[in-house]
């Protein structure tokens, strides 16, 4: 019986990436086809066309290039290439598609069979997403329902990030924060994406730099969104001493593979313990200051500073991708986690 419980969830994962990839796959190929028609005009919108931001079909076929096709060829790759993250990134882009629909509605302000059709796709391909992760052996089913609901939660704040950027570049901080110098500035001031966010945390910094040194996929998480971040594994709600050693060039990977692919991880760049770190990597710093605030607590702040590289569109796009739509609503959280730890103020026993 032990056999069958172990090997049954391989056969039904295999089978319902396979369904994710298709699906994933038919809904590229679609966007791309509608992208190329508007753009090249061969699509007509007719009257609808006026109710497109700034009455534009070049923007309308770009926005759903860069929202619809791109998300939906990566998760195809995914599922091809039998990736872990699969499920987890079939949750977000079939919210995306969701998303799309309700705001493509909202601006044309009509709702039509096709868009009732796409509606339903993006919330198979959530559903679809759920099921790839309930039959990985790797994922305890409770977990997975609660991480999903924390995505479906934050599905808003994804998709209307661009809407809001200039507040949420500077979540919590106050213009002095934003306006002050920070580790890394230096090293990239032409950077394209610039943010600076803030939060009060009623501990020492004593107590907060042990969470933010043991960051990693392969290591404590990223106490964020783990079914997009983390590969529907939950972050660590305990302080491991293993990872509490910080050293020039150490690295904080991006990615669960062993070792990570290039630009899928920081290094430590430079340090002060306990009150500011530095990350790098070629196009991007990621950098932290933990002030001692009034009372024992900690002011902490984090800088993200990332350049788009034109040169390479296809990569350029996805960054822009990564960062205009997910970095905010992921640091948010990040930051939410490592203050909900820190102030539990109980090493080594998990916090809820």
């Amino acid at each position: 019986m032990a056999l069958v419980a172990r090997e049954r969830p391989v056969g039904a994962a295999s089978r319902w990436r396979l369904a994710v990839g298709v699906v994933a796959a038919l809904n590229a190929v679609a966007a791309l086809g509608g992208t190329v028609g508007l753009v090249s005009g061969w699509l007509s919108l007719g009257d609808l066309t006026d109710r497109l931001p700034f009455g534009s079909s070049v923007l309308g076929g770009t926005a759903l290039a860069v929202l619809v096709s791109l998300p939906q060829a990566l998760l195809a790759l995914l599922a091809w290439r039998r990736a872990s993250a699969a499920a987890a990134v079939s949750v977000l882009v079939g919210g995306m598609l969701v998303g799309w629909i309700l705001v493509e509605a909202l601006f044309l302000q009509v709702f039509e069979g096709l868009q009732v059709a796409y509606l339903v796709i993006g919330l198979v391909q959530v559903g679809l997403g759920l099921l790839l992760g309930l039959h990985d052996p790797g994922l305890e089913p409770r977990a997975l329902t609660a991480m999903a609901w924390a995505v479906v939660a934050d599905l808003p704040r994804f998709l209307g990030a661009p809407f809001h950027r200039r507040a949420h570049l500077r979540w919590g901080a106050t213009p002095a924060e934003v306006a002050a110098p920070m580790p890394g500035d230096a090293a990239l001031p032409e950077a394209s994406y610039v943010a600076t966010r803030a939060i009060d945390i009623a501990a020492p910094p004593e107590a907060v730099w042990p969470w933010i040194v043991q960051v990693g996929a392969d290591r404590a998480g990223w106490y964020s969104d783990d079914l997009l971040d983390n590969t529907g594994r939950p972050s660590a709600d305990v302080v491991r001493p293993e990872w509490q050693h910080v050293a020039r060039g150490n690295v904080v990977s991006m990615s669960p593979r062993t070792p990570p692919s290039p630009g899928t991880f920081f290094t430590v760049e430079s340090f002060d313990e306990p009150y500011w770190l530095l990350w790098s990597k070629s196009d991007s710093v990621w950098s932290w200051r933990l002030e001692p605030a009034p009372g024992g607590g900690t002011r902490l702040v984090t800088r993200v500073r990332a350049c788009y590289d034109w040169q390479r569109p296809a990569l350029a796009l996805f960054g822009v991708l990564l960062m205009e739509l997910g970095d905010y609503p992921m640091m948010r959280r990040m930051l939410l986690g490592i203050r909900s730890r820190a102030t539990a103020g109980r090493t080594g026993v998990t916090t809820t």
